[in-house]
């Protein structure tokens, strides 16, 4: 139609046509390069012409940097892709299975505490905005997690699914005390920490949660926040670190 309109007059029909076409064109460019900047995770890109072959080419560098060939975990190389995988899975099973501590400290300490006024500001249900504001404060060209959706969809469809944030919100905190397993999931990945690793200790696991978790912990971190202050003692010390 497009072409058609360089040489012919277009009907009303065909121009309101035209018109739809081009608005779904742009949006699939739009989707697209939002892929493509996700999965090279240049978040620092925010403006400029689309350049989808760019952004592929960054995730096809990356990819190759990232390969893991052969690693060495607990004195044995393992090379092929299976053994790696199931090396690296055994390793973190056991790593994060560790026995619990059964013994308690007991220190003859006064710790600050919140008075009655900040305390029920803690319990008071979450509002509405509260929960707007905490997703509109989060990264939304940042990648999903297992759910599929990253801040930017939960932003575009804040009026259908609002009603369904301050449920579960209020179902997590105020009625059942529970969060439920697949919003707590996460995808584990292993981020290099020098060049050429090859070692197992030379990598450090992160995790890449769901958006839903985001949302629930910005939310109650934002709360906490307001009385945070009353209770961190001036002179509290961390390794490596003071906070004032």
């Amino acid at each position: 139609i497009d072409e058609a309109s360089k040489h012919i007059k277009l009907t009303e029909q065909e121009r309101e046509e035209l018109k739809k076409l081009n608005v779904e064109l742009w949006e699939a460019i739009k989707f697209k390069e939002s892929i493509w900047r996700q999965k090279s995770r240049m978040t620092w890109l925010k403006e400029g012409d689309a350049n989808c072959a760019f952004f592929h080419g960054e995730v096809k560098i990356k990819a190759k940097r990232k390969m893991v060939y052969s690693l060495k975990i607990g004195g044995h190389w393992y090379k092929e892709p299976k053994e790696i995988k199931e090396g690296l899975y055994n390793f973190f099973k056991n790593y994060f299975n560790c026995p619990a501590r059964k013994w308690r400290m007991e220190l003859d300490l006064k710790f600050r505490m919140l008075n009655e006024e900040m305390a029920l500001r803690l319990e008071e249900p979450f509002l509405m905005e509260e929960i707007k504001e905490a997703v509109w404060s989060c990264d939304e060209s940042k990648a999903p997690g297992p759910d599929g959706f990253n801040l930017c969809f939960f932003r575009k469809s804040w009026e259908i699914l609002k009603e369904d944030l301050f449920r579960l919100m209020h179902d997590i905190f105020f009625i059942s005390g529970k969060l439920e397993k697949s919003i707590n999931s996460s995808f584990i990945t292993l981020i290099p920490k020098v060049e050429n690793p090859n070692e197992i200790l030379d990598f450090r696991p992160i995790c890449l949660v769901s958006s839903l978790y985001k949302i629930v912990s910005k939310v109650l971190s934002r709360r906490i926040r307001e009385v945070v202050g009353e209770v961190v003692s001036d002179t509290m010390c961390i390794p490596y670190d003071c906070v004032q």
